[in-house]
């Protein structure tokens, strides 16, 4: 049975892109977004309606839809113009070794890959086409290194592993097998990445796995994807998870062995500080359809997004407060900082929200507890993934059906 926010999800995404919702259709779990998609990972013979045919790559760059400079306090929209307009960008990641690369991961068509900051886009791998709806991971010690992942339908749905920038990949044989087994599925629906070790990453997934009704567990690998471990779920952890190491190096908070995962489409979020041997309920905030991003702050506190506004926690994820003033009550999926403020805004996946930015002055007792509009045109779509480039002081958003966006934030 869905509870009153599963419903008012289903209602929004039913309307607007994923399914043509009927009296079969759920997203509790009960029947997947695309339910005759395998799990053995071999393509999908149902797109559905957000998806689209592009199995082409360019074979030049082409310019982003604003190929003109980043003006400082001004989004730019830098969405890879040979992607189709029905393709939502999904994640926008750059390159730490190298900030000028980015990767621009669009469902429904490509991976694309910018040497220029997003001005000049090529489409890059030879995963199957339509892509799943997915992550992209860069590893910061080898730019030739990188994890992307796939969820809900498509022809890309599992893990993915590329040894050569992006330009061939693999589902790793052991991670194929375990699904195959029902150990798990290959519905990856969020991954995140040890801060400390690129080789050790964990996965949620996006519906419940065989041994545990409607929940999913966190499934781990240490060595890069040799091996992987699935951890159990806690009861009630549902799936669709949002996930995150709580692993703040610079202030040191937390370690490898502690994360933080949502509680999907039921409301719960959930800590282990044992690697998944033991989990504990830490707030009864209901996750957001994709789950959530998590961020520290330059001091240290901890921000995740979810239905209703934004999360604070100065314990490391050991509790909560809800922060609502000047935050106005939405979906939220994360916070962002540049140094001298917290940004954020509301997002929904599809949704148009037309809500502005939302700012807070990073530093202090009371950072992040008052919210004030941020001075810059309003984004129909809100990110749904933000990263922050230091070197050139660049906010980069993927708004789903909202496109690929960049903000210079320096005055």
């Amino acid at each position: 049975m869905l509870n009153r926010s599963e419903r008012a999800m289903q209602r929004m995404l039913c309307t607007i892109l994923l399914v043509g919702c009927n009296a079969g259709t759920s997203l509790d779990g009960s029947a997947p977004l695309d339910a005759a998609a395998p799990t053995d990972g071999s393509p999908s013979p149902h797109e559905g309606g957000l998806l689209v045919d592009a199995g082409r790559r360019d074979a030049t760059p082409t310019a982003s839809s604003d190929a003109g400079p980043i003006t400082p306090g001004t989004w730019r929209n830098i969405t890879p113009a040979a992607a189709p307009p029905t393709a939502p960008c999904t994640d926008l990641q750059f390159d730490p070794s190298n900030p000028s690369t980015l990767y621009a991961f669009m469902g429904g068509d490509h991976i694309y890959r910018s040497t220029d900051a997003g001005a000049h886009w090529m489409a890059t791998g030879d995963m199957p086409t339509p892509l799943s709806l997915g992550r992209v991971r860069i590893d910061p010690g080898n730019p030739m290194h990188l994890y992307a992942t796939g969820s809900v339908n498509g022809s890309s749905l599992g893990f993915w592993v590329s040894h050569d920038g992006g330009t061939s990949w693999q589902i790793p044989d052991t991670f194929r097998a375990g699904a195959v087994a029902a150990r798990w599925t290959m519905d990856v629906y969020n991954i995140a990445v040890d801060p400390t070790d690129f080789d050790h990453f964990i996965l949620t997934f996006h519906g419940g796995w065989s041994c545990c009704g409607e929940d999913a567990g966190v499934v781990e690998s240490t060595d890069g994807g040799v091996t992987f471990v699935a951890h159990a779920p806690a009861m009630g952890m549902n799936h669709g998870q949002g996930i995150a190491f709580l692993y703040d190096i610079a202030n040191g908070q937390g370690d490898s062995r502690t994360w933080l995962v949502g509680g999907g489409y039921a409301a719960g979020i959930f800590r282990t500080s044992d690697g998944g041997a033991h989990w504990a309920q830490v707030s009864d905030a209901q996750d957001n359809h994709g789950g959530f991003d998590a961020h520290y702050s330059s001091q240290g506190y901890l921000y995740i997004g979810v239905e209703g506004g934004i999360l604070r926690s100065i314990d490391n994820g050991m509790s909560w407060e809800r922060e609502t003033d000047g935050v106005p009550y939405n979906w939220y999926y994360g916070v962002i900082s540049d140094g001298h403020f917290l940004y954020t805004s509301a997002s929904f996946v599809g949704v148009a929200q037309s809500q502005a930015f939302v700012v807070s002055p990073e530093g202090g007792a009371d950072e992040g507890r008052h919210w004030t509009a941020f001075d810059a045109p309003i984004l129909e779509h809100g990110p749904w993934r933000m990263v922050f480039e230091p070197t050139g002081h660049t906010i980069y958003d993927a708004s789903w059906s909202g496109g690929c966006w960049a903000l210079d934030t320096r005055p």
